[in-house]
């Protein structure tokens, strides 16, 4: 992740890092999303690719949408303050932990989201 091209909306979707994030997170639970931002921002990506989403699995969508929004954010600090970087198949991984530690804490609506994950 190049410092001058350091926005949130490249954080979160713009770099190929984040992408390849993306396709194995939203492969995982069957959803096919278009990933580009185009001229679009992270948020209005999120919106345009929530009413894309079955209904009955948009709540839980909004989670891992946050969940994967966060780790990849918190990935871009490793590797900016700690010179630490995980690649991302690891990440991915990480993710879907954290994922199911979310939903035993309780998280009902990502839970029926990362059920697809099995069916």
């Amino acid at each position: 992740m190049a410092r001058g091209s350091e926005t949130l909306d490249h954080i979160l979707l713009g770099c190929c890092f984040s992408q390849e994030v993306w396709h194995l997170c939203l492969g995982r639970v069957h959803l096919n999303l278009d990933t580009r931002l185009g001229e679009r921002s992270a948020l209005e990506w999120w919106i345009h690719s929530r009413k894309a989403v079955p209904k009955f699995f948009r709540r839980g969508f909004d989670s891992y949408v946050l969940l994967v929004g966060w780790s990849l954010w918190k990935e871009r600090n490793a590797r900016t303050f700690q010179a630490r970087a995980t690649g991302a198949q690891r990440l991915a991984a990480l993710i879907k932990d954290e994922a199911n530690v979310w939903c035993e804490a309780g998280n009902g609506h990502l839970a029926t989201l990362l059920a697809r994950a099995t069916a």
